[in-house]
C-alpha cells in the first residue's frame, strides 16, 4: 500500500480508533478496526464539533439509550467507510490517481470549516 495512502487511513482511523492500536501497525490493513477493544470511548470518538455541542447541551435531555444507539451508529458509519476504502482498488494499488480524489467528488470539495454557533 502506497504510503500517503496508509497516511490518509491512519487519519481516518484516529476517528475512532485508539491511537495505541494505529501505531503499533506496520500495516493499516492489520488494524483490528472492527474489534470493540480497539474503539475509542464515546467521549473521543470524533462526531464533530456541532454535535459535541448539541450532546452537550441536552445531556438532560438525550437518555443512555440513545446516546449508546447513536454512538454505535457512528462507529458502524466508520467501520464500513474503513471496509469500503479497504476493498476500493485505487487503494489497495499503486494507482496515479490520486487516493483521496474519490472522498469527494469533483465539485464538492471545500476548504470552508462550518462551526456551530
Amino acid at each position: 500500500m502506497a504510503t500517503e495512502v496508509q497516511h490518509i487511513m491512519r487519519k481516518f482511523l484516529k476517528r475512532f480508533v485508539r491511537s495505541q492500536v494505529i501505531r503499533e501497525a506496520n500495516d493499516v490493513r492489520s488494524i483490528a478496526y472492527d474489534d470493540i477493544s480497539n474503539q475509542l470511548p464515546d467521549d473521543k470518538i470524533a462526531v464533530g464539533q456541532t454535535t459535541r455541542c448539541y450532546i452537550r447541551e441536552h445531556e438532560d435531555d438525550l437518555t443512555d439509550d440513545q446516546l449508546d444507539k447513536f454512538f454505535r451508529s457512528v462507529w458502524a458509519f466508520y467501520q464500513a467507510t474503513v471496509k469500503k476504502m479497504l476493498n476500493a482498488s485505487p487503494l489497495m494499488t499503486q494507482s496515479s490517481r490520486t487516493p483521496v480524489s474519490w472522498f469527494l467528488p469533483a465539485g464538492k470539495r471545500s476548504n470552508k470549516m462550518q462551526l456551530c454557533d
